[in-house]
């Protein structure tokens, strides 16, 4: 953490960077992608087995699109496991893996959300599919990952967030 001088001190744009905002980033993302992986299994739960709905799940047309999903959300739960600790310990390569993150986040929450309302005939169209809990565990995800995706890549962009990640981590006397 920055300590200053004073209780009355005031950030101005030369002083270091306070990284909490970054490091809060971290943390909950931590919470994040623990939970998605976690949960990874769920969501590759209706590509196997022998149940009428997932028989019904894999003749739909749209099946490519749920083994898509499944891998590529377990994937942006590991990616942000990683992203998460390089920002708790302030790290470049964190920031730049966090701007990764967010960006698959947004593209896949944002696309996914959009297709998985419609295959549970929320908006129609698209003939009404698997609307269980393991449906409503990734539409979850994506709901609450669109958010943080969003509130991540604002902190790490930010031209303090830029320059915490930036400073030479003191070295630990031990």
């Amino acid at each position: 953490m920055t300590a200053y001088p004073s209780r009355t001190h005031h950030q101005d744009s030369h002083d270091a960077a306070q990284p909490g905002m970054i490091r809060a980033v971290g943390a909950v993302g931590l919470m994040l992608g623990t939970l998605g992986v976690a949960l990874s299994p769920f969501t590759v739960m209706r590509l196997v087995g022998s149940s009428n709905d997932t028989n019904f799940a894999l003749h739909n047309p749209t099946w490519w699109w749920m083994a898509i999903s499944s891998i590529a959300s377990s994937a942006l739960s590991v990616l942000l496991l990683i992203a998460a600790t390089g920002c708790l310990k302030l790290r470049r390569w964190g920031r730049w893996t966090m701007i990764l993150y967010s960006i698959g986040s947004l593209i896949l929450g944002i696309g996914g959300g959009y297709f998985y309302l419609r295959w549970m005939g929320v908006p129609g169209g698209i003939p009404r599919g698997q609307g269980g809990v393991v449906t409503w565990i990734q539409l979850t995800g994506w709901l609450f990952g669109v958010p943080y995706a969003l509130w991540a890549l604002y902190a790490v962009t930010r031209s303090h967030a830029r320059e915490a990640f930036t400073q030479v981590p003191p070295s630990r006397v031990g």
